[in-house]
């Protein structure tokens, strides 16, 4: 799921150009102002199962894939491995 204060139109837009599969949400841009912490746009979160926040990044990028395959994509397997080793752990 990502926030945007951007336009409804323009975020719709964005998704169908980036094929993006998560909801797109529109809030005010005081909203997402409190929502990204002090971190600056574009600001990016992985959260836990629980909600937590476990991983922030704030960055801009012209190539927003090479963000998400340098950083993003190594992060989320690590966490993704974390978790299927605990729930191995726990079934033995």
């Amino acid at each position: 799921m990502t926030f945007t204060f951007d336009a409804v139109e323009d975020a719709r837009r964005t998704s169908e150009k980036y094929k993006l599969l998560y909801k797109i949400v529109h809030l005010p841009s005081e909203v997402c102002s409190k929502l990204i912490l002090g971190k600056g746009y574009p600001c990016n979160f992985i959260l836990d199962e629980t909600g937590k926040i476990i991983f922030a990044q704030s960055a801009f990028s012209e190539n927003g894939e090479m963000i998400l395959e340098e950083i993003f994509t190594p992060k989320i397997d690590s966490l993704l491995m974390d978790l299927r080793t605990k729930s191995i752990k726990k079934n033995f």
